[in-house]
């Protein structure tokens, strides 16, 4: 029998490089989706494994995207794991004052970023429903509920995101294909934590750290394996108890 199949957007550095190596330790065959060739080329060559396949890409280009995602599935007649983790980032940054972002800028950045993980999804899919079996998962932030300053065309994308899955997994649910989101809160790559952001951001978080990408690789795998095969439509928070307090450990009131 052939090895199970994911595809993981966004996969050469931090949270896509953890899923991939975590699916890879699952006896996966990973194909990971990247437009950087250089950082994609190193990330394989770390792996040191003969099931992760590099597929350089640019997931806003429509029909490049669904040419590789036509390939990878004419050469494994299966696709069982799609992790839609990419953020397109246009020239400049998203940490911007509203007012100042260009009209162009907002326009761009939220239709490429909505339309990659909507397409991806859609071209999965269609062969995922085929053959009555797979498991889409997306990757979004505490953004989605809890607003980021300076940040509203990334947290208006994770709430797209957000939505997306809820009516995806409806649609799906029928097909055996199931529809799940992790939300996160700020992961660090292994091996690049500043300590200084460790300790600023980490004290707000009840488990007194931020993400690794392991913490969410670990989910990820859970949301592909038959364990849950009852669980879509799901939002999972991957986040250190981050969303249930009502204020950070510094804003406490006092006792009394």
């Amino acid at each position: 029998m052939s090895r199970p199949v994911a595809i993981v957007s966004g996969a050469a550095r931090n949270v896509g490089k953890g899923i991939a190596a975590k699916l890879l330790q699952g006896n996966y065959r990973v194909y990971l989706l990247d437009i950087n060739q250089e950082l994609l080329d190193s990330c394989i060559e770390s792996f040191n494994y003969d099931q992760a396949i590099g597929c350089p890409v640019d997931i806003t280009n429509k029909a490049a995207l669904k040419k590789c995602i036509e390939d990878i599935y004419q050469e494994n007649q299966r696709i069982d794991v799609l992790v839609n983790n990419a953020v397109v980032r246009p020239t400049g940054t998203y940490k911007q004052d509203f007012l100042d972002l260009s009209d162009d800028y907002l326009s761009v950045f939220i239709q490429q970023n909505i339309d990659a993980f909507v397409c991806l999804s859609k071209y999965c899919a269609s062969y995922m429903t085929k053959n009555k079996s797979g498991s889409i998962i997306n990757i979004s932030s505490n953004g989605a509920i809890q607003a980021h300053r300076r940040m509203i065309p990334y947290d208006t994308v994770k709430g797209a995101m957000e939505a997306f899955t809820r009516a995806l997994a409806l649609e799906l649910a029928p097909y055996n294909v199931r529809v799940n989101t992790v939300r996160t809160v700020a992961v660090a790559e292994e091996g690049k934590l500043d300590q200084d952001y460790e300790a600023g951001l980490g004290a707000q978080i009840p488990v007194g750290r931020i993400a690794r990408p392991h913490d969410v690789a670990a989910m990820v795998a859970h949301l592909c394996s038959d364990e849950s095969s009852f669980l879509t439509g799901q939002i999972y928070n991957v986040d250190g108890g981050m969303l249930v307090q009502s204020r950070p450990p510094a804003l406490d009131l006092p006792a009394g």
